[in-house]
């Protein structure tokens, strides 16, 4: 696996060998927050409320995106690890994850 989503001390956490992020969302929009060492590094538009993210990988499930697709926590997880590492501070869940189609590793 690419990386792990937990639920640490109410704190969802993004784990992998970069190192540990928190998540946090704002359910308007919504949008998803990066956090590394308490400060926002990307945020994340048209994306997902964290806070029901590791229940919902534990059982197994998905979660579905704004365009319709669906995200395992594998996916979901190489779509983060796709952004953390783009230069864009700023962008849209979709557009993350087309980044993932387009890596080459």
């Amino acid at each position: 696996m690419r990386g792990q989503i937990e639920n640490i001390n109410e704190k969802i956490t993004f784990s992998y060998a970069d190192g540990e992020y928190e998540l946090r969302s704002h359910p308007y929009e919504p949008c998803l927050y990066i956090f590394k060492d308490d400060e926002m590094i990307k945020i994340l538009h048209n994306a997902f409320d964290v806070y029901d993210l590791p229940s919902i990988f534990e059982a197994g499930e998905t979660v579905r995106a704004i365009n319709g697709k669906d995200f395992d926590e594998e996916t979901f997880c190489s779509v983060l690890i796709a952004a953390i590492n783009d230069t864009h501070y700023e962008m849209d869940w979709p557009f993350a994850a087309e980044l993932v189609k387009n890596e080459t590793v």
